[in-house]
């Protein structure tokens, strides 16, 4: 067995291999989160996307290393091709959608932005499907060496780059909702995960607009060599992946501190204390955790959006 040694084959491959270790690296790192705020929680729906988006890179990654390190014909190629592309869409379909909701729950769910965000998810995925569909049809893959690994391109179509430009056009209109949005609740609010999870956001949209100018550069400069214009589309996959966790997690993991200091409000007031030293820690730890005349938090709210309500539906689908 001989592995290539053009630049192709090597950038690829430690590309793969630097993905599948970022997403084992994250999944160690949030593993007790997803445990406490995901598994041992009532499922919904918002539950199923959550575990679509968590674990279905681990296929198409593992797929793809598959491909990477596997002596195969180019007919093998561009199954395994079609097959990872279908997961790759897929899988960014799954991950916009989380994004896009997180969106619609930070203005409150209005029918209006509702709809703005499903006329933008038509917009950018209708096409893309479509372009990628064609993409597939025109790829071909050339024989390589006897006893050699991996898959070489030898026909591909500039038509790759459509879906990275409606992507990077959706990702900047959600950017800049999110900024507008932002602003508003940064201004009212003073607790400290409303600042974080701005501040996180903007820094992955960010990396994940760096990706999407790099892979819509890529090919664009690499033109006359088909094969380098596929690397950097497992980085956008991952990132993704990565980022639309860290949303869930990050909103499951405020609306689990907030009930406890809810409940900290709850005995203190039970509590027979001095009046003035209880009404003093009362009144501080309201301020800081401001609930709804329904009771909820505000991150309560925007937990429901992640978690199957957004989907108008209040059924849960099993009981933990």
């Amino acid at each position: 067995m001989h592995y290539p040694n053009d630049l192709d084959y090597r950038l690829s491959s430690n590309v793969l291999v630097s993905m599948v270790t970022l997403l084992l690296w994250d999944y160690a790192i949030t593993l007790q989160d997803e445990i406490s705020d995901i598994w041992l929680k009532p499922w919904t729906l918002g539950t199923v996307v959550f575990f679509m988006n968590r674990y279905s890179p681990f296929v198409d990654m593992s797929m793809a290393l598959y491909m990477n390190f596997q002596i195969s014909s180019p007919q093998y190629c561009e199954r395994m091709y079609k097959a990872i592309l279908v997961f790759l869409a897929a899988g960014l379909g799954v991950s916009e959608l989380v994004i896009l909701l997180r969106t619609w729950a930070i203005y409150h769910r209005t029918a209006t932005m509702g709809y703005l965000l499903l006329a933008l998810a038509a917009a950018t995925y209708t096409p893309g499907f479509y372009v990628a569909y064609k993409e597939v049809s025109i790829l071909e893959y050339q024989p390589v060496p006897e006893d050699t690994v991996g898959c070489k391109v030898l026909k591909s179509s500039i038509l790759i780059v459509v879906p990275w430009v409606l992507l990077f056009i959706s990702q900047t209109i959600i950017l800049l909702l999110t900024m507008i949005k932002g602003k508003d609740h940064l201004f009212r609010s003073r607790q400290s995960w409303v600042k974080n999870f701005y501040q996180q956001g903007l820094v992955f949209y960010i990396l994940l607009t760096c990706i999407l100018l790099l892979n819509i550069a890529v090919p664009l400069i690499a033109k006359p060599e088909p094969h380098f214009k596929q690397w950097l589309s497992a980085p956008l996959r991952v990132f993704h992946s990565v980022f639309a966790n860290r949303v869930i997690l990050h909103i499951s993991r405020s609306q689990r501190m907030s009930r406890h200091q809810h409940d900290f409000v709850t005995s203190v007031q039970a509590t027979p204390l001095k009046p003035d030293y209880s009404t003093h820690i009362v009144s501080h730890t309201r301020h800081s955790s401001r609930h709804s005349e329904d009771g909820m938090t505000d991150n309560d709210h925007e937990l429901t959006a992640f978690r199957g309500e957004t989907f108008g539906s209040q059924s849960r689908l099993t009981n933990s």
